[in-house]
């Protein structure tokens, strides 16, 4: 993790030299959400058992899709054929999907995989340090949780579920459009920023450090 968040802070920081504070969090947002040219890309399909949360330890751009229940769980990599061959997918016994990339392989701020999830139920998403995480639209009905540690996004186009947990550790950024829940808990500790749009009947947002939280179209 600690590698994935010191390469893509690096590049952060090129592109913004010279560039004031208060644009930094755009540059971030820009950088982690732009979209991975897949072209001459090597793919491979992994079938998985089920799994109920997803855990990001590598710089990806991941795409979660759910299914419909009783389908299986798999995974869809795209990625240059050596970066390919050293990512690991697994499912621990606890039902956490981990997608990371083998340590030891000496890689560059432009190796990026791209990595489409599919599952029927997820209930924590965890993206550590890596570039981003899209959620499409997402209908569970069970609490959710979403985790950014460091530098990255996390998208949603819709989010429905009984209770929504969302907390940023960074300077990343997360857009959660069109929510609908009863109890919405939000924290956020440090220079990132966080919009939340939608419907939460309850809502408990915390801000620690220099980020902001944009609840304009929040309502109760």
């Amino acid at each position: 993790m600690k590698k994935v968040w010191m390469g893509l802070g690096l590049c952060v920081l090129s592109v913004c030299t010279g560039c004031q504070n208060a644009n930094m969090n755009d540059v971030v947002k820009l950088l982690t959400e732009q979209a991975v040219d897949t072209t001459g890309f090597a793919a491979r399909n992994v079938e998985l058992a089920p799994f109920a949360a997803v855990e990001i330890d590598c710089l990806a751009d991941v795409s979660f899709h759910q299914t419909p229940h009783g389908t299986n769980s798999r995974v869809r990599l795209l990625a240059p054929d050596e970066l390919l061959e050293n990512i690991r997918v697994s499912t621990t016994s606890g039902g956490v999907l981990k997608i990371e990339v083998d340590p030891h392989f000496m890689r560059t701020n432009k190796d990026v995989a791209v990595v489409h999830v599919y599952a029927p139920t997820v209930n924590q998403f965890v993206l550590n340090g890596g570039k981003c995480l899209r959620l499409g639209s997402v209908a569970m009905q069970t609490p959710v949780t979403i985790e950014l540690n460091g530098v990255g996004a996390v998208n949603a186009d819709a989010l429905q579920t009984p209770a929504l947990n969302v907390t940023l550790d960074g300077a990343g950024s997360i857009n959660l459009e069109n929510i609908d829940t009863q109890r919405l808990r939000a924290e956020l500790n440090g220079a990132g920023n966080m919009v939340l749009a939608g419907k939460a009947a309850k809502q408990q947002i915390t801000l620690d450090g220099a980020g902001y939280v944009d609840t304009d179209r929040l309502t109760k």
